[in-house]
């Protein structure tokens, strides 16, 4: 009698729908996004502290911070305006993938799945 303790599947499993370009935009959004997204509010909160000395009258340098923060938030939004066609391009690929799910009967339905937009 052969040992039923192994696996039949041999092969891994297939990958869902959709699931290789949400991973890639994940990717995509963590890497260049998140970054500067933080560095922009960063120097934004530090700019905000530093006006807030200046009507304290606590002798700030606001004017350096707030340059600092201008160019921060001008890189962010050039970014953010460079990776919207490419997020857009994934989420049409997700949504294309991951819309419609055909049921037991051969019917066509709309899937549960969701998927965070921009």
């Amino acid at each position: 009698m052969r040992d039923l303790t192994r696996s039949p599947l041999k092969d891994k499993p297939l990958r869902l729908p959709g699931q290789s370009l949400e991973e890639e935009r994940r990717a995509l959004l963590d890497d260049k996004l998140e970054t500067p997204l933080l560095m922009a509010l960063f120097f934004v909160i530090i700019a905000a502290l530093e006006w807030w000395r200046d009507f304290m009258n606590m002798k700030p340098e606001p004017v350096v911070f707030s340059l600092a923060a201008a160019v921060v938030v001008a890189f962010t939004a050039w970014r953010i305006f460079r990776l919207r066609p490419r997020l857009r391009a994934l989420r049409l690929g997700i949504a294309a993938n991951g819309q419609w799910a055909s049921s037991s009967n051969g019917c066509a339905t709309v899937a549960t799945k969701s998927f965070t937009t921009w």
